[in-house]
């Protein structure tokens, strides 16, 4: 199943998974429960397009795990400078902020994950339970613990464990009309991953050692598309500010016709203008 919460939600298992070993579960519910008293909601009203234009992006929606992983295979050296800071999740106070950034750690999640900083790895965790807790996510994910903790030294179930966690996760938001809530997360994931691959691509030069990473990145042009599109259905402020940051990255990408013209002079183009809509979510 095409996973739009993939790296998000293993954040969030990971998290759970760490709260309950931690003999301090009921302590940590709580604070999520009051955080989660003060959220703002997601008051958008259904909108039976937009509903149809998410489905559409989850069905051709590559996982942002598989850009990581692509550039992992390149050996380019770990920059914890690309990561957006735990404590930055303190001023996040209004839905929007929490969901794009819920989407941003979770790829930080990942692109740690394959590198071992532990520290780091438990950091991140921390901050990605707690925005679910204020977005009202945190119980979805309960159930998967006990069988996390069995296998979370297998990445490849650890995965299909998270498979199954997004499916609850979807209905959840589905069920209670949150859809400008996943679009958020979403977008926090595909520009996290993007901006991530760009930023440690920009300088290299397409070849046998990198080449699968530049077509990885050019494969992202057919996501974008259909973000933009399914941005047009929504009317918040925040929502059309960020529709206007991907038509803007969408001009760059417009430029390239097919995976060939993407070299070290469209990715530093890319780079720039994915930085400046990532860097806007996460201020």
């Amino acid at each position: 199943m095409k996973n739009i919460l993939h790296s998000c939600l293993v954040s969030a298992l990971l998290s759970t998974f760490l709260i309950s070993c931690s003999g301090n579960k009921n302590s940590a519910e709580s604070s999520v429960a009051s955080d989660s008293a003060m959220m703002a909601a997601d008051t958008t009203p259904y909108n039976k397009k937009a509903d149809f234009k998410l489905s559409f992006t989850i069905a051709n929606l590559p996982s942002p795990l598989d850009v990581i992983n692509t550039v992992y295979t390149t050996k380019v050296p770990f920059d914890n400078t690309l990561l957006n800071p735990t404590d930055n999740s303190e001023k996040y106070l209004n839905a929007y902020k929490r969901a794009i950034n819920y989407g941003i750690y979770g790829v930080d999640m990942a692109y740690i994950s394959y590198y071992g900083n532990k520290q780091d790895l438990f950091d991140y965790y921390a901050t990605s339970r707690k925005l679910a807790g204020t977005l009202g996510m945190e119980k979805t994910f309960e159930k998967f613990s006990d069988r996390f903790k069995e296998n979370s030294e297998n990445k490849d179930s650890v995965l299909a464990i998270v498979d199954q966690a997004y499916a609850e996760t979807d209905k959840y938001l589905r069920t209670n009309d949150r859809l400008l809530t996943a679009s958020y997360i979403i977008t926090g994931s595909f520009l996290e991953s993007l901006y991530i691959s760009s930023s440690l691509m920009k300088n290299q030069e397409s070849g046998d050692k990198f080449g699968g990473t530049f077509n990885k990145i050019y494969e992202q042009k057919l996501v974008l598309n259909n973000l933009a599109e399914l941005f047009k259905e929504f009317k918040d402020k925040e929502a059309v500010a960020l529709e206007s940051d991907l038509q803007t990255i969408k001009k760059v990408y417009d430029e390239l016709k097919d995976p060939s013209q993407i070299n070290k002079e469209s990715l530093q183009k890319i780079s720039t203008v994915v930085g400046a809509a990532r860097n806007m979510a996460i201020k």
